[in-house]
């Protein structure tokens, strides 16, 4: 990995239109399918890594990490990778309008959330602010999936939003690196990149159930 960006207390503001549209949990679907086939899995790892590739994205990043504080994982660890230090910087905005609170907290009751949801939150000056004891375990990295190496090894790996610029060797490449930084059986979540099925299965993946996430997993 290259150079590990700091997080900072004090964020430059978001735009309004930007913020307007971000709602954590909004992927009910996902985080409740999280929650009853991963979950367990997880469990049975002495500690746990999640990659999100290329993608970050509040509303997954933050979202996420709230799951894995309430599930009381066993060291987890979510990694944060883009080629762009200004997307990485804007991503570690960990507060939200006060407003977005009661349709965030809807969004986690159905993505079947437990607790109190302003548990995970402390207000000021009309903002809400993850806690910072879900915030120490979230690292941001400046990565290339086009040309960098694996990072390290995950668990998990979210890759939904990357889209190589070509289906041939570049697109190959970067199907590696996401297969060599995952662990044996781990799972790979994808989203319209043009890697076919037969691609997947030819790197011996398997989608353990139709579950529409376009989630593989190794079998090896």
């Amino acid at each position: 990995m290259k150079s590990n960006i700091q997080r900072r207390r004090n964020f430059r503001p978001l735009s309004k239109s930007y913020e307007r549209d971000l709602t954590l949990f909004s992927e009910t679907y996902l985080y409740l399918h999280f929650r009853e086939k991963l979950v367990p899995w997880l469990r049975s790892f002495p500690s746990v890594k999640i990659w999100l590739a290329a993608e970050p994205r509040r509303e997954l990043l933050y979202s996420l990490a709230i799951l894995l504080h309430e599930e009381q994982l066993p060291r987890w660890q979510i990694y944060v990778t883009d080629s762009s230090p200004l997307v990485l910087e804007r991503t570690k905005t960990s507060s939200f309008p006060i407003e977005s609170l009661k349709s965030f907290a809807e969004y986690y009751s159905l993505s079947g959330g437990k607790l109190p949801f302003k548990n995970f939150f402390s207000v000021k000056a009309k903002r809400i602010f993850l806690k910072e004891k879900i915030l120490e375990n979230i690292s941001f990295f400046q990565h290339r999936l086009e040309s960098d190496a694996s990072p390290n090894e995950f668990q998990i790996i979210f890759c939904r939003k990357f889209m190589p610029k070509t289906n041939g060797e570049t697109g190959a490449r970067i199907l590696k690196v996401l297969h060599d930084s995952l662990c044996h059986f781990g799972v790979l979540i994808l989203g319209n990149q043009k890697w076919t099925k037969n691609e997947m299965v030819a790197l011996e993946y398997r989608e353990p159930e139709q579950s529409g996430l376009k989630l593989f997993k190794r079998n090896t």
